[in-house]
């Protein structure tokens, strides 16, 4: 039985990254499939849920790197340094030409899932446990400030792209390859209000704030 639900789990993960990927960074694809009722069906389809429920901001997102976290979990995998640094290399190389091919010929509708990033992120994940780190408290408090740019990271999104468009900044509107410019600047900006919210949590009064962290 546990085979059973490691494959049922491995295929789920997989058909649900595709659809994902498909409706984002590939969804341009979709126009070049023959002219038949059953892919028409499908392109309306794919129209239909990336206008009211995009697969790629949904669950759907991140069924696979669940189970990667599972599968790690549970055995232990190990990575001498020198294989880490080859591999992340190489994986990082990869998916930065699958970011780049898919932007230069204009397949994406968005940017938010490639397919070199599920092998990226097995490599990151068995790199961190492959490390041989002493226990911290910074460590939960990492823990906390990940969770606090994963669940927040829209609201700068949208304050960043409210800004651009009021003032005009071109750039970041005309340039496809400004998105990784844009990341930086929502990650900045995310670390500084999340570094604020520690320092005002602390002051009295103002305690509940820990909890939006």
């Amino acid at each position: 039985m546990a085979k059973r639900s490691f494959a049922a789990n491995a295929v789920l993960a997989a058909l649900f990254y595709t659809v994902a990927c498909l409706s984002s960074s590939y969804y341009r694809l979709l126009s070049f499939l023959p002219d038949f009722p059953v892919f028409r069906g499908i392109c309306a389809a794919g129209d239909f849920l990336n206008r009211y429920a995009p697969p790629y901001l949904s669950f759907l997102n991140g069924y696979v790197f669940f189970f990667l976290g599972r599968i790690f979990a549970r055995k232990e995998y190990v990575l001498f340094r020198k294989i880490r640094i080859v591999l992340l290399v190489l994986c990082f190389l990869c998916a930065y030409a699958e970011l780049f091919c898919t932007t230069y010929f204009a397949l994406n509708v968005a940017t938010d899932c490639y397919f070199m990033l599920v092998p990226l992120a097995a490599v990151v994940f068995l790199s961190i446990k492959s490390m041989n780190l002493k226990p911290r408290a910074v460590y939960l408090r990492l823990r906390r400030w990940s969770a606090f740019l994963y669940l927040y990271h829209f609201v700068f999104l949208h304050v960043f792209y409210r800004l651009v468009y009021a003032f005009g900044w071109s750039f970041f509107i005309a340039n496809p390859f400004a998105t990784v410019l844009v990341y930086a600047v929502i990650v900045f900006s995310a670390e500084i209000a999340c570094r604020a919210l520690v320092l005002l949590s602390a002051k009295k009064g103002l305690a509940f704030l820990k909890y939006c962290i």
